[in-house]
């Protein structure tokens, strides 16, 4: 998303968590990084096969127990990736839907385009190093029960340059360097309209070093974690 093992997120989901329909992510493959990948741990319980289309004209369906199933591409370019009929999979407290491993992942995950009904929730590290992730606009449509962006959700997301004004009201807080090393964030961040009532994590935007102001909401001062904007050198103003 070297060997490339792009999966929908770089940690992980609980196929309970997915729901029953489908979900849809965006791959950008390079000439170095060609090949996406699905983790399983375990089985389906239904007599309908898993659907993966790539995205490319080709589709596969998996059929029972895998441990993974990945797909090269022949070209460079973006692709959406779509995988349906979830709910087949069987659900238990210790089975994943997807679970990466490998580096590639961050390099080529793109974008989310459509998660199931019932993922509302996002794992530690869930986009670590995705540095081709431009955008975390699909927060306002994905992972509708998210209240608080976990730690290190984005750390070295380099390439997001949506402005963290457009967080959804819905997120309170912000876990230790969510978005650290988010060097693609640039000018000012004005957070005083989002729905923000603590950012006592720390590290959460340290080494923003193309930020020129961050504008903070006015009951935040006081829980202000340690080493906030730690190493963020083009800092202007606070």
């Amino acid at each position: 998303m070297v060997e490339l093992s792009t999966t929908v997120l770089y940690a992980q989901w609980k196929y309970a968590d997915v729901g029953d329909d489908y979900t849809e992510y965006v791959v950008q493959t390079t000439s170095s990084y060609k090949k996406t990948g699905i983790y399983s741990a375990t089985r389906y319980s239904s007599a309908s096969a898993i659907v993966v289309d790539w995205g490319d004209g080709n589709a596969e369906a998996i059929e029972g127990n895998i441990s993974q199933l990945t797909h090269e591409y022949s070209s460079v370019g973006v692709f959406h990736v779509k995988i349906s009929n979830i709910s087949n999979f069987a659900a238990s407290a210790n089975d994943y839907t997807w679970y990466n491993t490998t580096s590639q992942n961050r390099y080529t995950f793109k974008d989310v385009m459509k998660t199931g009904s019932k993922c509302t929730t996002m794992p530690n590290a869930a986009f670590y190093y995705c540095s081709v992730l431009s955008s975390i606009s699909f927060l306002s449509s994905c992972f509708t029960g998210l209240t608080s962006i976990p730690p290190s959700a984005f750390h070295y997301c380099s390439g997001i340059t949506t402005n963290l004004s457009s967080l959804p009201a819905r997120i309170k807080t912000l876990g230790g360097s969510a978005f650290q090393y988010c060097t693609g964030l640039t000018g000012i961040q004005d957070l005083r309209n989002t729905g923000l009532t603590s950012l006592s994590s720390p590290n959460i935007f340290a080494n923003c070093t193309n930020v020129k102001e961050f504008k903070l909401p006015s009951n935040i001062g006081a829980t202000a974690g340690n080493s906030l904007f730690y190493y963020d050198t083009g800092l202007s103003a606070i």
